[in-house]
Parts: structure tokens; C-alpha cells; sequence
């Protein structure tokens, strides 16, 4: 920022002493959005008793009972029972196949005898052209291992698998961060890498259908989303256009929201 900048600034602060206050409140919102000042963060959903990201540029809806529970430092998260679930519209803005990274906060409650359940999903219905699921973040139940999903074309998907001892009724850092140039997926547990995963094909959008939302607890991709609904709490749901770092991804886990 210009000096100059600076002293126009406070001037107006000077001149305007009724907005010093929310000065200071959007200046605070500005620096828990942009974490690593350098605007990767596109959306922060927090979850703590709202659906809407810290910035109002996206705002979810609950689908069934809204549900929160004291997550963690006296904070709420949003609570799923397989009877409800997020929905969150997006713009063009998220809609991109390069670089994508996932921050998010999970506890599971149960892991009950269906094929898997859907933590994150970023789809759409039907695939007339290429493709609709961006990126899809869930857990195989029967094997206890998190999968990773998109689609490059008609009919055409990558799946990765990666092996962790789930535990149940704790909470879990979750970061999932695609490198579409070197085609890698990185995924972290609570700070750690748990694996890197090389892939063939990146996700394609088509651009003829622009419905694409996100689904918290939900499969967006699915005519009835809840075929595959989560059980459990989620938190401080935070999306990236970038590569996180083992940094990055520390600080997440040690600073939240």
C-alpha cells in the first residue's frame, strides 16, 4: 500500500470517526479471508451457526433441519444426521480445473454399513458434454479409505484411494490440494502428509452447464443427494485456487478460523 494511500486513509477515519469500528471489523474480516495475503483463498465458510462465506459472496442453505454442535474451542460446526445436508451456489470465479485446494474440519460419528458417504462434493447433474464433478471428497466406508473423485469426460473419471485409519467421534483436519501441472494430489491429516498421488487427467468443465454448486454432507452429482449423506460434524470449510504448501497446511491446522 502507497503512503499516500495510508494518509488518505486516515483522513477519512479523522473525518469519519462513525466508521472507524467497521474499518476495523472489515480490515479483521479481510486478513481471516486472506490467510497468506495473496488472495488464494476464494471462500471461508466457518459454519459456526451460519452458512454464509466470511466475505457474503456466497451463501449456502441448509436442505432438512439446520444443525449445529459445539465443535471445538466453544465454537459451533455444522452437524449432519444423513437427513440433511449444504448447498452453496457458485460463479464462474470457482468454477476452474487448474490448481484446487480443500481446508476442512470433519468429526465422523459412525461408519454404518453403506458403500461410502460424501464430505465434500462440487458437481452438477448430468454430463451432456465433458464433465461436471470438479472435485469430490469422500470416504469408502466398507475399506475405511478416503476417496478422491472428478471426471475428465462422458463417462470418464479419476478415482484415487487413500488408505487411513479413520477414527470415530474425533476431529480431523482435512487438506486436499491438486496440482493440475504436475498432475499430483496431495492429502493431509491434522498437518501431516498422509500421501501423494499422481494422476493422469485433470477434471474438464462443461461450460454449457453452469448449475455446478457445492454439497457439504451431500453428493451435488446425485438426482437425490442425500443417496450418500455424511454423519458427523463439519468446520471451517475454506477453498483455495492454489497449491498449498506443508507450511500453509500447518498453519491451517494450528490457526483455525
Amino acid at each position: 500500500m502507497r503512503l499516500q494511500n495510508i494518509f488518505n486513509i486516515k483522513d477519512f477515519l479523522l473525518k469519519n470517526p462513525e466508521n472507524v469500528i467497521d474499518f476495523g471489523f472489515r480490515l479483521n474480516l479481510w486478513k481471516k479471508i486472506n490467510i497468506f495475503n495473496d488472495n488464494s483463498c476464494l471462500a471461508c465458510f466457518p459454519l459456526n451457526g451460519n452458512t454464509n462465506d466470511l466475505s457474503n459472496k456466497y451463501s449456502g442453505e441448509w436442505i432438512g433441519t439446520p444443525k449445529y454442535e459445539n465443535c471445538f474451542d466453544n465454537r459451533l460446526c455444522a452437524s449432519f444426521d444423513k437427513k440433511n445436508y449444504i448447498k452453496i451456489p457458485v460463479d464462474d470465479s470457482l468454477r476452474f480445473v487448474s490448481n484446487l485446494s480443500y481446508s476442512v474440519w470433519v468429526k465422523i460419528s459412525s461408519l454404518n454399513s453403506e458403500d461410502f458417504f460424501s464430505i465434500i462434493t462440487f458437481s452438477a447433474l448430468g454430463e451432456s458434454k465433458n464433465t461436471n464433478a470438479i472435485l469430490h471428497l469422500l470416504v469408502d466406508i466398507k475399506s475405511q479409505r478416503f476417496i478422491f473423485f472428478w471426471e475428465y469426460g462422458m463417462g470418464k473419471n479419476v478415482e484415487i484411494l487413500v488408505n487411513y485409519d479413520i477414527p470415530i467421534n474425533k476431529l480431523l483436519h482435512l487438506v486436499v490440494s491438486r496440482d493440475s501441472k504436475n498432475k499430483i494430489l496431495y492429502f493431509y491429516v491434522n498437518g501431516e502428509l498422509i500421501d501423494s498421488i499422481s494422476f493422469n487427467y485433470n477434471p474438464e468443465i462443461d461450460v454449457s452447464n453452469n448449475k455446478q454448486y457445492i454439497a457439504l454432507g451431500a453428493d451435488a452429482g446425485s438426482s437425490n443427494p442425500l443417496t450418500y449423506p455424511f454423519n458427523g460434524e463439519i468446520g471451517q470449510f475454506r477453498i483455495f485456487n492454489k497449491i498449498l504448501s506443508s507450511n500453509e497446511v500447518k498453519y491451517l491446522y494450528k490457526n483455525k478460523c
